[in-house]
């Protein structure tokens, strides 16, 4: 826990560092991996029952081309950091 008063505007987190992990967990929200975020199957079950013509099997179908690209992204973050961090420290902060 930190010390002290939070920081009101942008300025006050000057000299504070930005870390890699904010990008990846960014994405892993996305796939449901975080306890704060919606599963992907919670998902397609509910596009499912809004749309009476599609089944279960035709959501899935149609999303594991976006799920394997977001494991792809996971995987080529966590290989190669310096990708999330790169455009932080164009702006004075890595």
């Amino acid at each position: 826990m930190g010390k002290g008063e939070p920081p009101a505007d942008l300025e006050d987190f000057s000299g504070l560092r930005v870390r890699g992990p904010g990008g990846v967990i960014g994405v892993l929200g996305k796939l449901g991996a975080v306890g704060t975020s919606v599963p992907i199957g919670l998902n397609c079950f509910v596009v499912a029952g809004v749309r009476p013509e599609c089944s279960v099997q035709d959501v899935f179908r149609g999303v594991t081309p976006f799920f394997v690209a977001d494991v792809l992204t996971i995987a080529v973050l966590i290989a190669f950091p310096g990708i999330v961090l790169w455009l932080p420290g164009q702006m004075g902060y890595g």
